[in-house]
C-alpha cells in the first residue's frame, strides 16, 4: 500500500465511475443471483494521521455486462475517490491537523441493468496527527561570528538552539545523546516562532553546527528529532605581530613589561599553566578558548592592550611553579586572534615561611525567597533553584596577613590529602584583601556539607597555614536580619539590585589579572562575584 503525506486541501464530494464486470455485494437483493459488491475491509478502514494515498480491493459477483462501479465519500478530506477495472478503490487522504479524530463513510455503488443498483459501505477512520516539529536553518558565517535564522514548522511549539563543534561527534555521540547532553547543562531558553540572531566567539576556519530541536516548555526533555546545519567560519587575516617580555616573577604573580612589534595593534596578555598542553591544546586552540570567555562576558575590549605596557601584573599562581607568559594580537570587534602566540616560560619564587594567618566564618546566610519578599529588587538574585541561599564570608586577619586566598569546596574534604588540598585552594581560590567587601556564595539548605578553606598571605606575597572549617547551612539557622544583608550587598555591588552575575565596572580595584588554567575543579562552589 503506497502512502504519501499531503498538505491540507479543500475539495468537494466527488462521484467517480468506472466500468467493471466482476461482481458485487450490498443491499442484499432477494435474488441470490443478483450482483453483489464484496469489500476487502469489513466495517472500518484505518487511515494514517499523516494521510497519503490509500487503497482497498473489492470484487463483484454476478456481474452484468455494462455494469459500473462508482464511489463517494461523506467528507471532503478523503479527496477524489477512484476505482479501476481491476477491483481497486484509491483515494488520497489529507493529513489530520484538526486536533481531533475524524471519520468518513465511503459508499461504493454498482449500477446495472435498467437503473438497478447495489451498494457497499465502509468507515474511513483517521486519528489526529501529532505533526513532528521540523526546522529551516539558515547560517551566514564570518570569521568569528555567524548570523542565523531558525524557522520552525509550528510557531506554537517550544524549541532550543545551540552551536556545537565536531568534538561531540568525535566523542562518538549520536543526535539523541547530543540533545540529552545539551539539555543537561541547564539554563535553557525555550524559544517559540521564528528566531534570528548573531552568535559570536567562534574560531576562524572551524566547522560548527547550528542545531535545533523541540523541547517541552520546562526544557526537561526533547520532543523532536534534531535538525542541524553544518557551516565553516572564514579564515582570519593574520598579522606578523610579535612581542618581547621583561618578566619579574613573584611568589604568586609575575610583573611584566610588554613590548609589541606594532605599537598601534591591539593585543591580549595573560599567563597560562601547563594544563592546557597536558589536555592536548595547540596554541591556536588556547587563544580561541581564552578569547571565547572574554567575548562571552563582553569584556575583551576592557582587557585588550596597545603599545608598550610596563608593570602589568598577573596573579593567582602557586609558588615555585613554572608558567607561560603569553601574548597575541586580537581583533577586538570580531573577538578573534590575528597573530601567532608569543610565549615565554618563567617560574614563580618559592614562598617563604610566614606566620600570616586568616580565618573566616559563614554564620550569616539568607533564603533568597525571604529576601525577595522583603525587597522585590532581590528577586533577580535567584539564579539556580537548587541553590536558593546566599551566604556571606567574613574574614579575620592575624599575624601580619594582609590578604587571603579562599574557596568553598562542595562536600567535606577535610580527609583529602592536605598538600593537594592546599595547592588546589591556591590554584582555584579567589583572593581578597583586608577591607574588601565580604563575598557572597550560592548554597543550599541541608544539602551535603561544604568546606571553607582560607590561606593567609603577608605583604610580601608569602602564604601561611591553611584554615579549614566544615559548614552546613540549615534552614533553622538562616538569618532574618535583612537590613544586615542590605549592608553586605551594598558593599559588594555599590548599591542597586542588578542580577548577581552582572559585575559593576569599579568592582576590580586592583589591576591584577588572573592565571588562566585549562583545569576545572568540579567541586568548587559558585560565588556571586568572582574575579
Amino acid at each position: 500500500m503506497k502512502k504519501s503525506i499531503l498538505l491540507l486541501m479543500a475539495g468537494a464530494m466527488v462521484l467517480a465511475g468506472c466500468e467493471k464486470n466482476n461482481g458485487g455485494n450490498g443491499n442484499e437483493p432477494v435474488d441470490p443471483n443478483a450482483p453483489k459488491i464484496e469489500l476487502e475491509v469489513s466495517g472500518n478502514l484505518t487511515v494514517p494521521p499523516e494521510g497519503g494515498e490509500q487503497s482497498i480491493s473489492y470484487t463483484i459477483t454476478n456481474a452484468v455486462d455494462g455494469g459500473q462501479v462508482s464511489a463517494k465519500s461523506s467528507e471532503t478530506w478523503l479527496g477524489e475517490i477512484n476505482c479501476d477495472t481491476e477491483g481497486t478503490v484509491t483515494f488520497v487522504a489529507e493529513a489530520n491537523e484538526s486536533g481531533a479524530d475524524r471519520s468518513a463513510i465511503v459508499t461504493l455503488t454498482y449500477g446495472y441493468g435498467d437503473g438497478q443498483t447495489v451498494d457497499a459501505q465502509f468507515n474511513a477512520i483517521q486519528a489526529a496527527w501529532d505533526k513532528p516539529l521540523t526546522f529551516e536553518l539558515t547560517v551566514t558565517p564570518d570569521v568569528s561570528t555567524a548570523e542565523f535564522t531558525v524557522v520552525p514548522s509550528d510557531n506554537d511549539e517550544y524549541y532550543m538552539i545551540a552551536f556545537i563543534d565536531d568534538s561531540f561527534y568525535e566523542a562518538g555521540m549520536d543526535d539523541v545523546a547530543i540533545m540529552e547532553d545539551l539539555l543537561s547543562r541547564g539554563n535553557i531558553q525555550a524559544i517559540q516562532g521564528e528566531y534570528s540572531n548573531t552568535v559570536a566567539g567562534l574560531s576562524p576556519a572551524t566547522t560548527y553546527y547550528l542545531v535545533a530541536f523541540g523541547i517541552d516548555p520546562e526544557a526537561n526533555t526533547y520532543t523532536s528529532d534534531m535538525a542541524k546545519k553544518e557551516f565553516m567560519t572564514k579564515e582570519a587575516q593574520m598579522t606578523g605581530l610579535t612581542f618581547e617580555f621583561d618578566l619579574q616573577p613573584k611568589t604568586t604573580s609575575v610583573v611584566m613589561d610588554i613590548f609589541p612589534s606594532d605599537k598601534s595593534a591591539d593585543y591580549f596578555v595573560t599567563v597560562i599553566d601547563n594544563s592546557w598542553y597536558e589536555a592536548g591544546y595547540e596554541d591556536e586552540d588556547i587563544m580561541s578558548e581564552i578569547l571565547a570567555q572574554y567575548v562571552a562576558y563582553g569584556v575583551l575590549a576592557q582587557y585588550a592592550l596597545r603599545g608598550d605596557v610596563p608593570d602589568y601584573e598577573v596573579g593567582g599562581m602557586t609558588p615555585g611553579t613554572e608558567y607561560y607568559a603569553v601574548a597575541f594580537g586580537v581583533d577586538v570587534a570580531a573577538g578573534i586572534y590575528n597573530s601567532e602566540m608569543t610565549k615565554e616560560t618563567f617560574t614563580t619564587t618559592e614562598s617563604q615561611p610566614t606566620d600570616a594567618y586568616a580565618t573566616a566564618s559563614m554564620d550569616n546566610y539568607w533564603a533568597i525567597e525571604d529576601l525577595a519578599t522583603y525587597n522585590a529588587g532581590y528577586g533577580s538574585l535567584l539564579q539556580d533553584p537548587s541553590n536558593p541561599v546566599l551566604a556571606a564570608v567574613d574574614f579575620e586577619y592575624t599575624n601580619g596577613a594582609e590578604s587571603c586566598v579562599y574557596i568553598l569546596w562542595i562536600g567535606d574534604v577535610t580527609s583529602s590529602d592536605q598538600t593537594e588540598l592546599y595547592d588546589a585552594t591556591l590554584a582555584q581560590g579567589d583572593q581578597t584583601f583586608e577591607g574588601d567587601p565580604a563575598p557572597l556564595f550560592y548554597v543550599a539548605f541541608d544539602s551535603e556539607p561544604t568546606t571553607l578553606c582560607v590561606i593567609g598571605v603577608d605583604a610580601d606575597g608569602n602564604y601561611g597555614d591553611m584554615f579549614m572549617e566544615v559548614v552546613t547551612f540549615t534552614e533553622s539557622g538562616k538569618s532574618t536580619n535583612y537590613a544586615l544583608f542590605d549592608e553586605y550587598y551594598a558593599d559588594l555591588t555599590g548599591g542597586g539590585y542588578a542580577p548577581a552575575f552582572a559585575p559593576r565596572a569599579n568592582y576590580v580595584e586592583r589591576e591584577v589579572s588572573t592565571l588562566l588554567s585549562a583545569k576545572d575543579f568540579a567541586g568548587k562552589a559558585s560565588p556571586v562575584y568572582s574575579k
